[in-house]
Formats: C-alpha cells, sequence, structure tokens
C-alpha cells in the first residue's frame, strides 16, 4: 500500500532524476516521503516520520501526506515557503495526550533559478554531494512538529547545480 503511494522513479522534470529505496524493517512503520511538481517551476520535496511502529503511525503519515498535494499548498502557501509550511504544520498537530509527534524535512526547489529552499523540523538534515565532492547538511537542530508549541521554523537555501545529487533519508538508516 505505501509503496503504491511513493513518488515514480526516474525523471520529474526536464533534468531532475528521482531515484529511491524503501526498505522498511519488519513493522510498519511512519516513515514517508514525496516529490511533487507545485506549479510548473517549483518542485516540492518532503521526508517524514511518525513517532512509532504499526498501522497507527503509516496511517497518519499517508494522511498528512494529503497536506502536501499541489492544490493545497498553492492555495495556502503562494510562497512555497517551507518554513512557513513548517510553523503552520506545528500550529495544526500540537503533541497528542499519548506523546505523538513527527520530525519532517520539507525542500523546495525552484527550476528556474536552481535554488533550494528548505526547512527541518527535529529531522535529519538532506545532504547535497557537489560536483566537486563536497558535500553540505542541509538542516540542523531544531524541534520536531507538536514539540513546541510557539516554534517558527527557518527557511534556509542553496543552489543545487546541474550534476549534483541530494539525499533525502529518515532515521531508519542509522
Amino acid at each position: 500500500f505505501v509503496h503504491g503511494l511513493l513518488p515514480r522513479t526516474g525523471e520529474v522534470v526536464p533534468g531532475v532524476r528521482v531515484e529511491w529505496e524503501f526498505l522498511p524493517s519488519s513493522h510498519l512503520g511512519g516513515d514517508f516521503f514525496q516529490v511533487v511538481r507545485w506549479g510548473e517551476d517549483h518542485l516540492g520535496l518532503m521526508m517524514l516520520d511518525m513517532l512509532g511502529h504499526g498501522i497507527g503511525p503509516a496511517l497518519r503519515a499517508v494522511s498528512l501526506s494529503l497536506f502536501f498535494k499541489k492544490e493545497h499548498i498553492q492555495q495556502t502557501f503562494p510562497s512555497y515557503d517551507p518554513g512557513e509550511i513548517l510553523t503552520s504544520l506545528n500550529q495544526q498537530y500540537p503533541m497528542t495526550d499519548d506523546g505523538d509527534y513527527f520530525t519532517i524535512w520539507v525542500g523546495v526547489w525552484q527550476r528556474s533559478t536552481r535554488l533550494l529552499r528548505y526547512a527541518t523540523a527535529g529531522h535529519p538534515g538532506a545532504i547535497v554531494v557537489k560536483m566537486d565532492r563536497s558535500s553540505v547538511v542541509l538542516g540542523g537542530c531544531s524541534w520536531p512538529i507538536g514539540f513546541s508549541d510557539n516554534e517558527v521554523y527557518e527557511t534556509d537555501s542553496l543552489t543545487v547545480n546541474s550534476g549534483d545529487q541530494m539525499y533525502l533519508f529518515s532515521d531508519g538508516i542509522f
């Protein structure tokens, strides 16, 4: 079921290929990601990890994925600002009485400028490996969604050039 919701591999926009590996453990979990075209010039990237294992976190992850559909993002966040998106998610999804929360990394790549804007909420940062083999971690220390009611998530940016590679992953890779 989860495999059917994940993005297709291959070229998603001219010059951008998506390849992925989804290797769940012996338990169903709440790790999920999306790569979605937002308008003609933007590509939305999202990687999230719900707390826990089992059907509950998996269903919460899938339901949250609807938040990132093109129509919703275009209407609610016309600037496609990742920090604004995470700040809004934090206000809408406080930690539950059961202690449920999630970590998430959101990026928006603009094709015409090659600028990648990104923000993270407690999730491991994406890694960009540049053509010269140098690497940059995109993210830092931040609270997961639901931990701090008044948290404002900041947007950072980096130019991603042709030939650069970006790796998104969940904590399962560790």
